[in-house]
């Protein structure tokens, strides 16, 4: 059997593990959603290492072994958004810096990277393409290209949705930034905290759009706001198909 090796590192103050095994071919990123920590995706990055990738899971600001006091205060009501911006923001920006150095410093090969994200994770898998164009594919898992959201609002208990300034860029509103890219959209129609219906949206919107890129849709009636061990099974498939 492959040895696998598990390198738990700190760059720029962001913790993150690396989880590869020596011949590996490509790049996957995993991202936690809120409350979570890159200990979620451990089982997933060892299925995803044995096929192949090296795969590294960054640790989100506040989140794992850095939770401040207040942080059921600032992730509800009208401090939701507000917290939420500044903590996609900050895992953006630390997960470019992590692929940059290790493009620099390790001479990893870093042209075509995957991202799988879920739920908080999710709407960051969307993003990350305005930024970094070198994500070529992507799996956003129970997460929205939008970010104004009734279920999320309701969930969180949101009097008044003001979306600060540096959050005015959607996905959502930037599809053709996706059109060569290859998208699996993965979504529970019973997802009491962020509803199907963004992911859906920008699925239709995106389908008819697509040039060199392929775009998916795994859409389930039950299933809630969870990720699910069969998920992946799925997931290796596809990066071995499109990645």
């Amino acid at each position: 059997m492959d040895k696998l090796f598990y390198v738990e590192k700190v760059h720029d103050s962001v913790s993150y593990y690396q989880i590869y095994k020596k011949d590996y071919k490509r790049v996957v990123f995993l991202l936690h959603g809120l409350y979570g920590a890159p200990k979620d995706w451990l089982p997933l990055g060892k299925k995803l290492a044995l096929e192949g990738s090296l795969v590294i899971i960054p640790q989100a600001k506040w989140h794992g072994y850095k939770t401040p006091d207040n942080f059921e205060y600032l992730f509800s009501g009208n401090s939701f958004m507000n917290s939420m911006t500044i903590v996609m923001n900050s895992y953006i920006e630390s997960i470019i810096n992590i692929l940059n150095y290790l493009i620099t410093k390790e001479s990893v090969n870093c042209k075509k990277v995957g991202v799988v994200g879920f739920s908080m994770g999710a709407y960051v898998s969307y993003l990350l393409p305005l930024f970094e164009q070198r994500f070529s594919a992507i799996i956003p898992i129970s997460g929205s290209p939008y970010f104004s959201d009734d279920k999320a609002i309701e969930h969180f208990k949101i009097d008044n949705l003001e979306i600060p300034e540096s959050a005015s860029i959607q996905a959502g509103q930037k599809p053709e930034l996706f059109v060569d890219k290859n998208i699996l959209i993965m979504h529970n129609k019973d997802d009491q905290t962020v509803s199907y219906i963004g992911s859906h949206k920008f699925y239709e919107i995106l389908k008819p759009m697509m040039k060199r890129g392929k775009v998916e849709m795994i859409l389930q009636e039950i299933g809630g706001h969870r990720f699910y061990s069969y998920f992946g099974d799925m997931i290796v498939d596809w990066f071995n198909k499109y990645l």
